[in-house]
């Protein structure tokens, strides 16, 4: 009886044994099993169902704009145009202000081409104006053209309207009597969000270069009248080195730098 009972007990050790090494088995098929995962996974995901898991992937960091607008489409009446003086003497120096008017876009960046008549004026420099600071870049290798490109330091160009910068051209002291354009060839910008590119609609000027100056005749059409005077009045204090000068300063009748008195009652006394 004892020696089945023995018999009995090493059996029931061996189906012991049997038992473990199947699950042993189990267990090492399944660590050993290759594990798949959609590449569309989250990081986070991944890591929690599989432990620490080391992904040779891209970061991509979204930058946040300061300023930024909405996606709304860009305005179809959006403009650049160009604001000055409507004649000049010979050898004279004038400005040239270069402005948007009616947008509603994030503008970070923008390429703009001027054409000008090179056989009446030169090109001499550029000035940055408005908000907010840019970074300029100014092509000028072949007379008659000159590319401004320019990029925001990080903030969008506020709606409305908006100086984007001056040019100063002087006309030639051999030329008189003559009229020469100005226009805007190409007006690009670059708005966020979407990184879209949109050109505005360009307008130019036509500026006289004069034979003489009929001091008084402050619009040039020959005669001077309430018209002239007008002018003079809507100008009234602006001096030399404010941004609109360079539409004032044919009512300075006497050079002095400044719309005053003396520069009205000299064209009132002149009003035929």
């Amino acid at each position: 009886m004892k020696k089945v009972s023995r018999i009995w007990a090493i059996l029931c050790c061996i189906t012991m044994i049997l038992q473990m090494f199947t699950v042993v088995s189990t267990v090492y098929a399944s660590e050993s099993t290759e594990v798949t995962y959609d590449l569309t996974t989250k990081v986070a995901d991944v890591s929690t169902a599989y432990g620490d898991v080391s992904l040779a992937s891209t970061a991509v960091t979204e930058i946040t704009l300061q300023n930024s607008y909405s996606n709304d489409e860009p305005s179809d009446d959006s403009t650049v145009f160009i604001e000055g003086t409507q004649k000049v003497e010979p050898g004279e120096e004038f400005t040239l202000n270069v402005i948007l008017n009616n947008f509603t876009e994030g503008i970070y960046a923008g390429d703009i081409i001027l054409n000008y008549d090179d056989s009446l004026f030169e090109f001499k420099s550029y000035e940055p104006i408005g908000d907010p600071d840019k970074f300029f870049y100014i092509k000028h290798d072949q007379p008659g053209i000159v590319r401004i490109i320019f990029a925001t330091e990080g903030i969008a160009i506020n709606s409305g309207r908006a100086p984007l910068f001056n040019l100063n051209f002087i006309s030639k002291d051999t030329v008189a009597g003559e009229l020469g354009s100005f226009t805007i060839a190409k007006s690009d910008f670059g708005i966020m969000p979407g990184s879209l590119v949109y050109s505005a609609s360009g307008t130019g000027i036509d500026i006289l270069v004069e034979e003489s100056w009929n001091a008084g005749d402050v619009n040039n059409d020959g005669v001077i009248n309430t018209g002239d005077l007008a002018i003079c009045t809507y100008y009234y204090q602006v001096s030399e080195g404010d941004l609109n000068w360079s539409l004032a300063k044919s009512s300075d009748v006497n050079n002095d730098g400044i719309i005053n008195i003396v520069d009205l009652s000299f064209i009132a006394q002149l009003v035929v």
